[in-house]
């Protein structure tokens, strides 16, 4: 009822509504029964502009949201007669850079989370499996409050991604070009296929095959690099690895300080990266476009000195990048054989010369399966060791004197190896005295049974054949090295060894087959699988001892290379794009440099460009810590107590601030959590994600809890990154990468492949709830 003068008491008020395109303030009489729905359209006709106003939604700048569930009223979402609110468009055009560093401009949404974006930009590029991608950005400080609020977002803004120019563009283009000299010239409608880009120095490329980089280029490997120094141990990889600027998924993009304002594109684009490092079945039939990006993040992960590795996996990944780019000779089937990189890992296949052939090979593997099928039921030892490995024997230890081995028993590896253990700091291997009083660095019989590892006693042969150690292997850190040639295997048990790393020595004429078959067998029983499965042991030491081969060639090896190489003319070979800073500040001389990226390159000329694309991931994947991301917080097994008041609170955090305790090193991995060793990067507890009963985030206190099935029960990381502002993002950043692996390791074949971002959403501890 109204008393005039504008005064009302039937509860109403005049609500201010800002017109972001017109840029006018409407004033609308509404009460808390209003909906939002009924208030656009009120809105709409108040304003009496005949334009399409159907991508158009409700923001609240006062508390940084928006209103977009149109039934509900305006005191279910907690408008008050103080409330300003504004109405944008939801969509607009944003720069992204994929990870092969092309810049493009797309029409992204800023009104739906990050997890729907990404779903919806991997869609139009033609990206299968979006769920392990996210965005990147940088100057995220304004939202990272406990709160979420920005402030005042209306006045000003962290970041500008949206031009005002194209809000009267059609919204059926899914692209636009971008000006910056490396971004494509035209995409044009992908429509799910691969769309054509052009660089600036006029190459036709596409979303599958990257333009080759110039050295004079801003994308080239020497200007990426600039003059910052490489970090030099993990704590410093931790601080520079940038985990502050992913992202929330749960949130939108204005919801996060990245909103249009002003008429450039004035901050740095969005960046599309490879988050979640668990890839689910790369197809190369369907997948060249996100096989191409992943191989262009890895090999720049590598070019820039965040990824270590030793000087002759950068030769392989090198020889890998170089056939990469200029793809199989011409003399050499190209594109038809995808396939068999995928399939074969990195063992040398020669193609057959005819149908004929093909028929007679695909028989003889036929024939070859049936007796490997025949031996393994035969049941004798001397046949259990056939087509497999000379030391993979059935168990016959501690049963002497028995013909054959019962139905159960599961084959098992032994053979005599030089064994160190070292401390458990991580990474010092000294020699220490094992129980029976050998000396460690002495030769040892070390049998691999089951999902166990028993290190026997110097005289064994006499008859003795009780372990000394027995090491549980199910969960444990398994780590080949091949530095320096020299061939070893470092091992981490899962349980609570005193001696803490182990370290398998190789050595003598047979030296990579056992190496491959012990890595292969540890793989495995750290998986929880034992050598039963014989399929899996086989390919993993194939694919071991063909790895061997491109890292470590022979001498007769060598000399077929260097014959091969000469044959092959490429010109302008710059170690520099090709090789990562510790291996160029300590390889030699750029000519022999060069001279040994040809040589392995030899070894590798039948391989088309996908192939090698694929090639450098899987030997990316098996780099040591490949793919994993580090963090740098506190850690605490004690577990919280009685309620406490905020005095007391406050007393407790100013005492640890005065004993100076040191922040701890973290490791998150596809299949792990690592508690890691800040100067050496050596792994000092390692937690399998099904041990974690349970994950919380204390969004207050900012940290994040688990719950564990075995000692120490309960852990609590505090994240503590260098700008205390955005402790926020770190502690959200974290939990994504927990709950994200969880739920990649729910994909499988047999169910349906549709995401479920409600459960993402669960697991990964977000904010705010998705409605079903």
């Amino acid at each position: 009822m109204s008393l005039g003068d504008g005064v009302y008491v039937d509860g109403s008020w005049e609500l201010s509504i800002l017109v972001d395109d017109l840029q006018l303030t409407r004033r609308l009489r509404v009460n808390g029964e209003t909906h939002i729905g009924g208030l656009m359209l009120r809105l709409v006709e108040a304003i009496d502009v005949r334009m399409d106003w159907s991508d158009h939604g409700l923001w609240w700048p006062a508390h940084n949201r928006w209103l977009l569930k149109t039934r509900h009223t305006l005191d279910q979402c907690g408008v008050q007669a103080d409330a300003k609110l504004e109405f944008h468009r939801m969509h607009g055009y944003a720069r992204v850079q994929l990870p092969d560093l092309q810049e493009i401009e797309m029409r992204l949404s800023f009104a739906q989370t990050v997890f729907a974006v990404v779903v919806s930009a991997c869609r139009e590029l033609g990206i299968r499996h979006p769920e392990e991608l996210s965005l990147q950005a940088d100057g995220l400080q304004g939202a990272a409050s406990c709160d979420g609020n920005n402030g005042d977002s209306g006045d000003s803004s962290s970041g500008s991604l949206l031009r005002t120019g194209h809000k009267k563009k059609s919204p059926s283009s899914p692209m636009r070009p971008s000006p910056s000299p490396r971004s494509a010239a035209s995409l044009g409608s992908l429509g799910g296929s691969l769309g054509d880009c052009i660089d600036g120095g006029g190459s036709v490329a596409t979303l599958a095959d990257s333009p080759r980089v110039k050295a004079t280029s801003t994308a080239s490997p020497r200007h990426q690099r600039g003059n910052r120094r490489p970090p030099r141990t993990p704590l410093e990889r931790a601080v520079a690895s940038g985990v502050e600027s992913w992202l929330d998924s749960s949130r939108s993009l204005m919801e996060q300080g990245l909103r249009p304002c002003g008429d450039s594109l004035s901050s740095g684009p969005l960046r599309l990266r490879f988050k979640f490092h668990a890839h689910y079945d790369l197809n190369p039939q369907l997948d060249a476009v996100r096989i191409n990006q992943l191989y262009e993040q890895a090999k720049w992960s590598v070019l820039i000195g965040e990824q270590q590795c030793t000087e002759e996996e950068a030769m392989l990944l090198a020889a890998l990048q170089l056939q990469a780019q200029l793809g199989a000779r011409p003399n050499e089937p190209a594109a038809g054989s995808a396939g068999s990189a995928l399939n074969e890992a990195s063992a040398l296949v020669m193609p057959s010369s005819n149908l004929a052939d093909a028929d007679a090979q695909l028989d003889a593997e036929i024939d070859a399966d049936l007796a490997q099928l025949e031996a393994s039921l035969s049941l004798s030892p001397t046949s259990a060791s056939d087509g497999v490995a000379p030391s993979v024997v059935a168990s016959t230890i501690g049963r002497s004197g028995a013909a054959s081995a019962p139905i159960e028993a599961v084959p098992e590896l032994a053979s005599w190896l030089k064994v160190s253990s070292g401390g458990s700091g991580g990474g010092v291997f000294a020699t220490l005295t094992l129980r029976g009083g050998a000396d460690s660095g002495k030769r040892r019989y070390l049998i691999l049974r089951e999902l166990q590892l028993l290190v026997c006693s110097d005289d064994t042969e006499a008859g003795r054949t009780e372990p000394v150690a027995e090491l549980s292997l199910a969960g444990a850190e398994v780590m080949p090295d091949t530095a320096g040639g020299r061939l070893s295997i470092r091992l981490l048990p899962s349980s609570g060894s005193s001696t803490g790393w182990w370290r398998l020595k190789f050595g003598g004429d047979n030296a990579r087959r056992q190496f491959a078959e012990w890595s292969a067998g540890l793989s495995l029983a750290a998986r929880g699988r034992t050598l039963a499965s014989q399929d899996l042991f086989t390919a993993e030491v194939r694919d071991i001892l063909a790895r061997l081969e491109l890292q470590c060639p022979t001498i007769a090896a060598v000399s077929e290379a260097a014959e091969l190489s000469a044959e092959e003319v490429v010109e302008n070979l710059d170690p520099t794009d090709y090789l990562p800073p510790a291996v160029l500040k300590s390889g030699g001389k750029p000519r022999a440099l060069a001279r040994q990226i040809l040589e392995r390159r030899a070894r590798v000329l039948d391989r088309s460009r996908l192939d090698a694309k694929l090639d450098y991931i899987r030997a990316w994947q098996r780099l040591p810590m490949s793919g994993v991301t580090y963090f740098c917080v506190y850690y605490s097994e004690q577990q919280p107590g009685a309620p406490v008041s905020f005095d007391d609170f406050r007393r407790e955090r100013r005492q640890q601030k005065k004993q100076n305790r040191r922040p701890d090193l973290f490791g998150v991995a596809f299949n792990r959590i690592m508690r890691l060793n800040p100067l050496t990067g050596d792994a000092l507890a390692t937690w399998r994600y099904h041990e974690l009963d349970s994950w919380t985030v204390n969004w207050e206190m900012m940290s994040l809890s688990a719950s564990l099935n075995r000692p120490p029960h309960y852990m609590c990381l505090t994240p503590c990154p260098s700008n205390p502002a955005l402790k926020l993002n770190v502690c959200k950043t974290l939990a994504e990468y927990i709950g994200g692996y969880v739920f990649l390791s729910l994909r499988k074949p047999e169910k349906s492949q549709l995401l479920d971002e409600r459960m993402f959403q669960k697991l990964t501890c977000g904010r705010d709830a998705v409605s079903a």
